[in-house]
């Protein structure tokens, strides 16, 4: 359905709710993106965004990592859970986009926003796929046929990152539909794919790829290399990095010398962002899998020779908030989350110190104790239930060349504890403290 249609169906479909008078019109010069997969969408929507703004570019950014656009009510440093929550929401964010004559509008396009087909009538220009990892999902057990559903609907451009059997399932039911793909040298030569199905891979730099103080790597396209430095230390970046040249190369907005310049030294606000601490570090994400198991080859490496993790389970909210919080389901699906989250981060980590992270309306004491049992003789851990205090308690005693991973907020700054909701972000704590050294 083409844009102008789309926005006239959802206006008559709310008929109650008081739009703005809006332009919709001339909405079809606008190119909309939609990225989505298990992991990166965040990323490399904000990357783009960022690109793109560098090539001079006006741009509209709806993302978890950031909402940028000049005339929404959100402000671009602040993160939310899901960026398109609603057919209002898409309608104003396309609109925002038109009005302020904007060349892309990028969309990160979450489970729940494809589960709820806000946006399955909406003529994308090109979407992108990252990969699809099968995780357990007590939310959406149908969840691979769920990501895939969103690349299958509709007539568009399609960037398919091929990295499993389900990818490839994918591209061979897809190929003949304008597809471009990339993978790595690796997976190309274990699964013996053919070199005319991907038009880029990532090829490791000698043994240089894994380095905490960064990645160097190669991209290669048509047996033609292009090296890359980035400050970025986690592995999977490179594959975040290799999917941004791949889409700016599809757009045509490709400039070697920008793009080189563009990821040597890149900070993506609250996803592993490095902050120098003393003599040891300080990373901030929004989760710590698979970060950690990096870290730990970097510590076997000598690289950093301690991991301390600073970590809290969420509650369930507030009551008075969406009712998919209060489901079966969802409740389920946030103790898988914990225990998982506990028994991973006990392999790795040289202490935890548990904390609290948006308890909402549960009793802290409680969501703490919980806590408490999953971690208890298994490794050195703390409690202490002040976030703010934990954190500081993690950085006085900060070693030479241990990292101190915060975990579970990234970049949001929003903290909800019982019927208060409080500004705070866990780097504002970080560089305080810092400042006050």
């Amino acid at each position: 359905m083409k844009k102008e249609q789309f926005l006239k169906k959802i206006k008559k479909k709310h008929k109650d709710y008081q739009f703005d008078n809006k332009k919709i019109k001339e909405t079809e010069k606008l190119k909309i993106i939609g990225i989505t997969g298990s992991h990166g969408k965040s990323s490399i929507a904000f990357l783009l965004n960022e690109y793109l703004k560098q090539m001079n570019f006006k741009t509209v950014l709806y993302s978890s990592i950031s909402i940028d656009s000049k005339t929404s009510c959100y402000t671009n440093d602040v993160a939310v859970e899901v960026p398109i929550n609603d057919d209002i929401v898409l309608y104003n964010a396309i609109t925002e986009a038109v009005e302020s004559d904007s060349d892309y509008l990028i969309l990160e396009v979450n489970d729940r926003t494809i589960d709820l087909g806000i946006c399955d009538d909406l003529d994308f220009d090109l979407k992108v796929l990252t990969n699809i990892e099968p995780l357990e999902n007590q939310m959406y057990t149908n969840y691979v046929e769920l990501k895939k559903s969103f690349i299958t609907k509709g007539n568009h451009l399609t960037i398919l990152g091929l990295f499993n059997s389900e990818t490839i399932e994918l591209y061979n039911e897809i190929k003949n539909n304008n597809v471009i793909t990339y993978s790595t040298e690796y997976f190309i030569e274990s699964n013996k794919i053919k070199d005319r199905d991907v038009s880029y891979y990532l090829k490791p730099h000698n043994n240089l790829y894994f380095s905490f103080e960064g990645l160097t790597f190669d991209i290669v396209e048509d047996n033609k290399e292009v090296n890359i430095k980035t400050n970025l230390n986690m592995p999977f970046h490179g594959l975040n990095l290799l999917c941004l040249f791949t889409i700016i190369k599809t757009l045509s907005v490709y400039d070697k010398n920008l793009y080189k310049k563009f990821v040597k030294n890149l900070t993506i606000p609250g996803r592993d962002e490095v902050i120098k601490y003393e003599n040891g570090f300080v990373m901030i994400s929004n989760t710590c899998c698979p970060q950690l198991e990096y870290l730990d080859n970097y510590r076997k490496n000598k690289e950093i020779n301690r991991i301390t993790l600073v970590c809290g389970s969420s509650g369930n909210i507030f009551p008075t908030w969406s009712t998919v919080y209060q489901t079966e389901k969802y409740l389920k699906q946030m103790d898988y989350d914990m225990n998982f989250a506990y028994n991973y981060a006990t392999k790795y980590a040289d202490k935890i110190i548990i904390t609290t992270n948006d308890p909402g309306n549960n009793d802290i004491d409680s969501l703490l104790h919980k806590q408490e049992m999953l971690v208890k003789g298994k490794t050195d851990y703390d409690i202490i239930k002040n976030r703010e205090e934990a954190i500081q308690f993690a950085l006085s005693n900060i070693q030479k060349g241990e990292v101190v991973y915060i975990s579970g907020r990234g970049n949001r700054n929003i903290f909800c504890e019982k019927d208060q909701i409080i500004k705070f972000l866990d780097k504002d704590v970080v560089v305080k403290k810092k400042g006050d050294k």
